[in-house]
């Protein structure tokens, strides 16, 4: 476990995230990379097993 934070540590911190102009751009790049390479590996997988042909 961490050292406990104190109430006005979690609180500056929590405003922190929540004024920040760089939180939720960057959660929204992250998740738009997983989300791109999710698409791609179902995309490959099912090229490969449509109607029993393989495709590379």
């Amino acid at each position: 476990m961490g050292v406990p934070m104190s109430w006005a540590a979690r609180f500056r911190r929590r405003q922190y995230i929540k004024a920040s102009l760089r939180i939720v751009p960057m959660f929204g790049l992250v998740l738009g990379v997983l989300l791109a390479e999710l698409a791609l590996a179902a995309k490959r997988d099912r090229g490969r097993h449509e109607r029993g042909t393989m495709r590379i």
